[in-house]
């Protein structure tokens, strides 16, 4: 994904918009940075759920679970 930010930042700074402002390629980073940011709050939001979610079945004992369920485990918690 960062590699691709930078390939794109090197067309658009480069081609496609025009010195020495950079007008269309600054705000078209900025509105990329802009959404990486929303989907990272929603992603944190999301694994708070999961973990709240998990933390409410997580009442049986460990041994009762199948082996194997990996993230699926009540017992995995997603570090944020």
């Amino acid at each position: 994904m960062t590699n691709s930010g930078g390939i794109l930042a090197t067309w658009l700074l480069g081609t496609l918009s025009p010195a020495p402002l950079y007008r269309k390629a600054t705000i078209t980073l900025l509105i990329f940075s802009v959404l990486g940011m929303i989907i990272t709050g929603m992603n944190i939001l999301f694994l708070k759920a999961q973990n709240r979610k998990k933390a409410e079945i997580a009442h049986m004992s460990r041994e009762d679970e199948k082996p194997g369920l990996g993230d699926r485990s009540a017992w995995f918690v997603y570090n944020l």
